[in-house]
This record gives C-alpha cells, structure tokens and sequence, in this order.
C-alpha cells in the first residue's frame, strides 16, 4: 500500500481517537483563535515536508520553523480554505496543486490559538 493511501486511511473520520480528558491539551483561558497550516507532503518515493522560516523582525515567534499558515479568515469558507490561501500568500504554493488528504485533529496551544493541521501532498519539484 502506498504512503499515501495509508496516510489517507489513517486521517479517515472514523478512525479519529476521541480525547476524554481536556488536560491532555495545554488550555488557555478564554477563547480561541482559529488558525490552520498546511502541511505540504512531497509526492516521492521518501516523502518529505515543506516548512518556512518565520522572518527575524516579526514581533512573535520571529525566527521559529513552521508549516506555512495562520488565521482563519472571517471570509474563508472552512480551515482547508484558509491553510491554502496562507501557503500560497507564504511561499506561492499554488492551490490547485495540493491534493488534500484531510485535516488531522486540532491542537490547542498555549497563545490562545486552536489549530487545524491540514494535510496535503504537493508535486515534488514546486518553484516556490
């Protein structure tokens, strides 16, 4: 079977492990941010990931390593929408060149933002 289709499978709704204890998400308090990051998958025979470098002069996390994304938009349609309107504003991903294999379960971090991770595979040679 190849990568691909198991990674389909595993991010498949019926296979979603349910969280009963909120402890195991680090909480903060108030509400949440929507954000979503694409994570562009390269279709090779030993796949790899895109990531960004967030630029030195931004006031937060200036300098970390991350899926290219951010906020959802109040005119974006869902969180697949916003994670490619993001990786084509970040690194000229074009769009319609990701096959997206779903989204994975979100993660709530510590800065009041509850992320979805959308999983997408990308040809390989891409200039971005």
């Amino acid at each position: 079977m190849s990568w691909k289709k198991q990674f389909a499978e595993a991010l498949h709704p019926s296979r979603a492990i349910a969280i009963e204890d909120e402890r195991a998400y680090p909480r903060h308090s108030g509400d949440y941010r929507h954000a979503a990051v694409l994570v562009p998958i390269t279709d090779r025979t030993e796949p790899g990931v895109i990531l960004t470098r967030r630029p030195a002069w931004l006031r937060s996390h200036a300098g970390q390593v991350a899926f290219p994304g951010g906020k959802v938009d109040p005119e974006d349609e869902n969180a697949i929408i916003a994670a490619l309107r993001e990786a084509e504003e970040e690194i000229a991903l074009p769009r319609d060149e990701v096959n997206i294999l779903g989204p994975a379960d979100d993660y709530y971090s510590g800065s009041g933002y509850q992320i979805t991770p959308v999983i997408g595979v990308v040809p390989p040679d891409l200039p971005l």
